[in-house]
């Protein structure tokens, strides 16, 4: 039996609704379903709870996870997979899972989220940063900053594009939401958004991946 579990996105456009039968109707338009067999309750009082059969197919619950600009994520293995490049960061730090990413939402193409790798590396990646500054006078692809009372080292030179449908979970700590303060999200927010700005200017050995191709897959999919 396959189980297919809508986004967010797919929820707003199927399901911006007031009454049963309104989603009855939508609901044959959207997915062709010749009938409902279950609500298991009210979709005012329970969203996720929804569950329509047709044939082997279950169309059960909404993926109704908010993506927060300045939050931090982690990413589905099928994005790995499915891009299949070689300079993303997908390898495991100090046998954990793969690093979190800081994310900020792309100001061109709505449902497209960028993602930049944390790491811990400080002294890896401070090496990586003086050698920079003492040839370019700026540095804009590192920025270096406090995580839940960590220094982190913010990967601008390995961020990526990816989609609601690839983000598995928000980083929680302590029942907590992780994020930052101010200060630092504009920091990495306007050398990010420059330096990705360069990149389609024609500047790609900026960024590790090929972004350009990366975000191409998943508009043109």
């Amino acid at each position: 039996m396959n189980i297919i579990r809508m986004t967010s996105s797919l929820y707003n456009k199927c399901f911006s609704l007031i009454n049963m039968r309104t989603i009855k109707r939508l609901i044959y338009k959207c997915f062709s379903l010749t009938g409902v067999r279950t609500i298991k309750r009210p979709v005012h009082k329970c969203l996720k709870d929804l569950a329509f059969l047709k044939g082997e197919v279950i169309i059960l619950g909404v993926e109704n996870m908010e993506i927060q600009a300045g939050h931090f994520y982690f990413i589905k293995d099928e994005f790995f997979e499915k891009i299949k490049d070689k300079e993303l960061m997908v390898n495991k730090e100090n046998g954990h899972m793969r690093p979190c990413y800081y994310c900020f939402k792309d100001n061109r193409n709505n449902g497209l989220y960028w993602f930049i790798p944390v790491s811990s590396k400080l002294e890896k990646y401070q090496a990586i940063y003086d050698k920079k500054l003492a040839r370019y006078k700026r540095v804009d692809t590192i920025v270096f900053g406090y995580i839940y009372g960590r220094k982190s080292a913010f990967l601008i030179q390995n961020m990526f594009p990816t989609t609601m449908e690839y983000i598995k979970e928000e980083y929680i700590k302590q029942n907590k939401k992780v994020t930052i303060n101010d200060d630092l999200k504009n920091e990495i927010n306007k050398k990010a958004n420059r330096v990705l700005e360069l990149v389609k200017a024609g500047n790609k050995h900026l960024v590790f991946p090929d972004i350009i191709n990366i975000e191409k897959i998943l508009l043109n999919k």
